[in-house]
């Protein structure tokens, strides 16, 4: 099976992050968002049980300098590539 872990930098997940709270009329800082997710990402990969871990048979892919649809063409070719070697 095919494993996809993502990853982005953590300066570009909060900018995506402020992005979208904008477009849904939020008033959010920049600087709130990002110590938000840095917050979150310290619980996820520190908590006892099922720690946030990249799976060793996992591929990753940093998303930083990616859209959305550069992102999903990589993942389908990713898929196919996989398909064809299976």
């Amino acid at each position: 099976p095919l494993k996809i872990y993502m990853v982005a930098s953590l300066a570009e997940r909060a900018r995506r992050r402020f992005c979208e709270q904008r477009k849904k009329g939020k008033a959010v800082k920049l600087t709130q968002v990002l110590a938000e997710i840095e917050k979150r990402d310290a619980l996820d990969s520190q908590r006892a049980l099922s720690p946030l871990r990249r799976p060793d048979d996992a591929l990753e892919i940093d998303t930083s300098e990616m859209n959305m649809a550069e992102v999903l063409e990589f993942l389908l070719l990713t898929a196919a590539d996989q398909i064809m070697i299976d």
